[in-house]
């Protein structure tokens, strides 16, 4: 059944499981049509005759091997496996109590453009979600958690119709912030917002930003304003997973 939760304020509801009563009646079966680092595999429901019960097959795009996607179709594990990935919300509070978050500007070179989001990952074979979650963010912004303070929000397909992924969402408190351990190919820029600040961008408005240094990233219009080597320059846009609803709460006792 589907539980709600909440993540920063957003409404979440998370799929924790589907009808493996009538999926056991039939056998899934995927055909792999390419292996690369991602899969693209044709899906199909065959009855007990070994016939199609579907109009057609599907397509989708896996980044598990073949084979362990079919298996995990067939014994209805999918949904509860780990993540092929995380997000994680990074937050800390002043003095006044007003809250902050630390957001990613990052080129991604798939969108043409750069993004707004907050650290990202793939879940590696040999950590957990969590671990994964942390590294992240480390490796990203340079931050460090306050202990204990790292909090799962669920875990959700991105594109069902296109992907099996799923992706798992933490948020945790910033006890400080030191310097970024990108990989070569990573261009990932690191700004200070306020939850107040995020609902303008959220509502469409165009807001200066600034880098954790100090250094103007964002102009008023939004364009990115960086000299990388690269010389990559494009307008900000706002990764819609990430944050795709106005914020509903801002009571950080709610996280």
């Amino acid at each position: 059944m589907p539980i709600k939760t909440s993540w920063f304020g957003f409404d979440i509801v998370c799929r924790t499981n589907y009808n493996i009563e009538w999926i056991m009646k039939y056998k899934i079966k995927v055909k792999k049509l390419y292996d690369g680092f991602l899969k693209m595999n044709e899906v199909d429901y065959l009855d007990e005759n070994g016939k199609s019960i579907l109009n057609h097959s599907w397509n989708v795009v896996t980044r598990m091997p073949s084979e362990e996607y079919e298996e995990k179709l067939n014994n209805g594990t999918l949904s509860s496996s780990k993540a092929d990935g995380i997000n994680i919300l990074p937050y800390f509070e002043d003095d006044k109590g007003q809250i902050f978050v630390v957001i990613a500007l990052e080129f991604r070179y798939l969108a043409g453009g750069w993004i707004f989001s907050t650290p990202a990952g793939l879940t590696e074979k040999d950590l957990t979600e969590e671990e994964t979650a942390v590294k992240e963010l480390y490796e990203e912004t340079g931050g460090e958690l306050v202990k204990g303070s790292l909090k799962k929000h669920g875990t959700y397909f991105t594109t069902i119709g296109l992907t099996s992924e799923r992706i798992s969402m933490f948020s945790g408190k910033i006890k400080k912030i030191d310097k970024q351990h990108l990989e070569s190919d990573e261009n990932i820029k690191r700004a200070i917002v306020s939850l107040k600040d995020i609902e303008k961008i959220l509502n469409g408005e165009k807001l200066a930003l600034k880098d954790i240094d100090g250094k103007i990233i964002c102009d008023e219009n939004g364009n990115v304003i960086l000299n990388y080597s690269l010389d990559l320059k494009g307008v900000a846009i706002l990764e819609p997973f990430v944050l795709r609803e106005k914020l509903k709460n801002r009571n950080i006792n709610d996280l």
